[in-house]
């Protein structure tokens, strides 16, 4: 008899851990899910909750880490995505994309020799990883190894032709070197394979301006605004440029250009005060700017520069 109930509790006991393990991973499954549906919505913060739960409950469960990481990285949360996709690679060192995320913040935050480290394990095991090759021609290029930063790019883009970093690390490592032709026809390649893509129009312009083909730069630089016209920094640009070459009609056009292009953000509005400050034209700077920065309207810092047009701001 007392064998019997020995045998009983035991089962009771066991049925009750099987449970309780079978909640557990439920409840980890549950938050999971939620957190996936939050993030495909934008519900970030909502997002990080559910994923920080689903963690909590196991320590081991490293597709949430993953998520939680680049719910992080969504926020704006650098330090936590750094924290967790470093608790991606304990969990699962074999992760590339997580071993990338990292070196991609050890060389945001200068540690080069810790990105160079994973760049290099990772390109022992994948060569042809794209991503890697980026990185790894950017540490060259910093380490001032200019030919073998080119080698590496040449790479990227024999990999995937439409690879615009690619054409546009190239042209840096050939500047750096003083091949600036070559550098100037790399960059129209890149514009023909994506004539829509403005980061190679602008790279072209640079060049230009520093080769002092100012006709041919402003050129550029129009094409690029009349492929993305409502690309305000493009708009900025010119107006920049137009100031440096003492031309201030063309430049105000362009800086209203920049308003009208975007006027919910406070940059073009910041641009054009500085224009008209530096012109002695404050009656000029813009009074009507968007809700989002208008209240408080005195605390924000376009109204602490230009305090005396702050008192023509209207509610529109």
């Amino acid at each position: 008899m007392r064998r019997l109930k020995q045998i009983l509790v035991f089962s009771v006991l066991v049925t009750l851990v099987v449970c309780g393990c079978a909640s557990e991973e439920e409840k980890k499954r549950s938050h999971f899910e939620k957190g996936k549906a939050y993030f495909e919505k934008g519900e970030y913060k909502s997002a990080r909750i559910e994923f920080k739960n689903a963690v909590q409950i196991d320590p081991q469960f490293t597709d949430a880490y993953i998520q939680l990481a680049e719910t992080n990285l969504k926020l704006g949360d650098a330090r936590g995505a750094f924290q967790t996709y470093f608790r991606v690679v304990e969990l699962d060192p074999e992760n590339t994309d997580a071993q990338l995320k990292l070196s991609t913040f050890y060389f945001l935050g200068k540690k080069f020799d810790e990105a160079r480290q994973k760049v290099d394990a990772i390109l022992a095991k994948e060569p042809n990883n794209i991503e890697a090759l980026l990185l790894s021609g950017s540490l060259l290029a910093r380490e001032n190894n200019l030919f073998e930063a080119a080698a590496v790019f040449e790479k990227v883009v024999e990999l995937d032709s439409n690879e615009t970093r690619g054409y546009l690390g190239l042209a840096r490592a050939l500047t750096g070197q003083g091949k600036l032709g070559e550098a100037e026809n790399i960059l129209k390649v890149a514009i023909r394979v994506n004539p829509k893509d403005t980061k190679p129009r602008l790279a072209l312009f640079s060049l230009l301006v520093n080769e002092k083909k100012f006709e041919l730069a402003e050129a550029e630089l129009k094409e690029a605004i009349e492929a993305d016209p409502q690309n305000s920094n493009l708009h900025i640009v010119l107006g920049n440029f137009y100031f440096s070459r003492q031309n201030p009609e063309a430049a105000e056009a362009a800086y209203l250009n920049a308003i009208e292009a975007d006027p919910e953000t406070i940059r073009p509005y910041m641009v054009t005060a500085g224009f008209y400050d530096n012109r002695n034209r404050k009656e000029d700077i813009p009074g009507h700017v968007p809700k989002s920065f208008r209240t408080p309207a005195r605390r924000h810092p376009y109204h602490q520069r230009h305090r005396p047009a702050s008192l023509k701001i209207q509610r529109v």
